[in-house]
């Protein structure tokens, strides 16, 4: 497995035109497609930069894509990384959901209202009041900040079904979800100037049950939730549950933006494609960017 990334961070798709990768160093004129999105679009489980989804796009259509994936990202950082392109992007594609719907299962409290809440919010939370001195120490230690932050901060939650009276219920942080997807995705669609140029992909999200005649994907997924923890699993289960209902929230929201739509079932892949519940083989990846090919026809 390969991975080569650019002096930002955001990982490089190779050259389609010209001989020339495209990473965000590239001259913003000369790129054709700009892909948002999370570790998906990073493409995490993808054996090379070409066999992520965005490398695998660029390549059916031969073009230039750049690839802004940013790992555990939100919304709202979505539409960070694209600031510096969006005057002279001619098309943009968001490929994403999963991120903003987890962290709400497991995080929103309502303290964040103005933004929205991030993945390891009580990490931040604990170095934020920590002196910067103390802080650098940890920085400087290397391997034992994790251990040093576990110990600062006490045990994870065993579950993030809301404890507290007044907590939003778990369907409310789906709605709140859904609703800070669609706010970030109109910022989108006014900085690029128009939903015409605008591709939204709700993300698959796997469950076992969708993809029950796969046995390696069995497997891996049930490996992947035990090693996250309880509070991923009790999050997972209730996203796979209701995972149509949020993408129909999304979809609805498309709809009033003028926002084309692509739904992209876990259930409609086809032979190994999950190396769990949101990140792809190169199969997988190849079927994704294949759907986005044709939603772009």
């Amino acid at each position: 497995m390969s991975v080569s990334t650019d002096q930002n961070g955001f990982r490089r798709t190779p050259a389609q035109v010209d001989g020339v990768d495209i990473d965000t160093q590239s001259p913003p004129m000369s790129v054709d497609c700009v892909v948002l999105g999370g570790s998906t679009v990073f493409g995490v489980g993808a054996t090379s930069d070409a066999m992520t989804l965005v490398g695998q796009a660029a390549h059916q259509r031969g073009e230039r894509w750049l690839n802004l994936g940013i790992r555990g990202a939100s919304s709202t950082q979505e539409v960070q990384a694209l600031l510096p392109f969006a005057l002279t992007a001619q098309r943009v594609v968001v490929c994403s959901g999963v991120n903003n719907l987890i962290i709400s299962l497991q995080t929103d409290d309502g303290h964040r209202d103005v933004y929205q809440p991030l993945y390891y919010d009580k990490a931040f939370d604990l170095v934020a009041s920590m002196p910067l001195v103390d802080v650098a120490t940890l920085v400087k230690e290397g391997e034992p900040v994790r251990a040093n932050l576990r110990r600062r901060s006490g045990p994870p939650p065993a579950s993030p079904v809301p404890q507290e009276e007044g907590s939003f219920t778990l369907w409310e942080r789906m709605e709140r979800a859904a609703a800070r997807q669609l706010r970030d995705l109109e910022l989108i669609v006014r900085l690029v100037g128009s939903p015409d140029k605008v591709l939204f992909c709700a993300q698959p999200f796997a469950d076992r049950t969708d993809r029950g005649d796969i046995a390696q994907e069995r497997s891996l997924i049930g490996i992947y939730d035990v090693r996250q923890g309880p509070v991923w699993q009790d999050a997972s289960r209730f996203a796979a549950a209701r995972w149509k209902d949020y993408v129909a929230l999304l979809s609805k929201g498309c709809t009033a933006l003028g926002v084309s739509f692509a739904d992209l079932p876990a259930a409609d892949f086809e032979g190994w494609s999950f190396l769990d519940r949101v990140h792809l083989t190169d199969n997988g990846y190849r079927q994704v960017a294949s759907r986005i090919c044709e939603a772009l026809a």
